[in-house]
C-alpha cells in the first residue's frame, strides 16, 4: 500500500508532537496550571500525570481518532457523503479520484487539529514558566487565529474542489 505525502506529514507530525510533549513535560510544575481566564490568570490545574494523559490524548489521539473514524466513514458508506454535486463526484468514473482526495484531505485535518494541540501544550510550557503562572492572552489569540484561518482554509479547499463541476 502506498501512503500519500499528506498522510505521511500526519503521521509524522504526529510523532513530532509526541517527542515534543514527552520532551518538555519535565520542564512542568507537579501541579500544572491548565485552564486560565480572560486575563490569562490560572482558574484550573491538574497534576503532572493526569495532565501528561490528557495532553497525549487530545494531541495525538483525538487527531488519530477523527481521521480514523471519518476515513472509516467513507470506506463504509459513500451514501452520507455531503459534497457539493455529489452525484457527479462519486459517480462511478469519479468516484476513486473523489475518495482518494477526501482521504488526503482528512489527513490535513488531523495535521491540523494536532499542530494546534502541540501548540497549547507549548503555551501552557509557557505560561507555568513565569510564577505566578499566566498564559499570554495575545499568544492563546494569535494560535487560535491561525488555527480558525487554517481550518477555513480547509473547508474551502474543500469547496473549491467539489463546488464546480469541471468544464466539459
Amino acid at each position: 500500500m502506498k501512503i500519500n505525502r499528506p498522510s505521511l506529514v500526519f503521521l509524522v507530525t504526529e510523532i513530532v508532537i509526541a517527542l515534543f510533549i514527552l520532551s518538555t513535560i519535565a520542564a512542568l510544575p507537579t501541579t500544572i496550571a491548565t485552564h486560565f481566564n480572560g486575563a490569562g490568570l490560572p482558574n484550573g490545574f491538574m497534576e503532572k500525570p493526569a495532565y501528561l494523559a490528557f495532553v497525549l490524548v487530545l494531541s495525538i489521539a483525538m487527531p488519530v481518532g477523527v481521521v480514523g473514524f471519518i476515513a472509516l466513514a467513507l470506506r463504509m458508506s459513500q451514501s452520507r457523503i455531503n459534497i457539493p454535486n455529489r452525484e457527479f463526484w462519486l459517480s462511478p468514473e469519479h468516484k476513486q479520484a473523489t475518495l482518494h482526495y477526501l482521504y488526503k484531505h482528512i489527513a490535513w485535518l488531523g495535521t491540523q487539529l494536532s499542530l494546534f494541540m502541540g501548540f497549547v501544550h507549548w503555551a501552557i510550557v509557557q505560561a507555568n514558566s513565569v510564577q505566578p503562572a499566566q498564559i499570554p492572552a495575545r499568544l492563546m489569540l494569535l494560535g487560535t487565529g491561525l488555527m480558525l484561518a487554517s481550518m477555513g482554509l480547509w473547508i474551502g479547499m474543500l469547496m473549491m474542489r467539489f463546488g464546480r463541476l469541471p468544464k466539459a
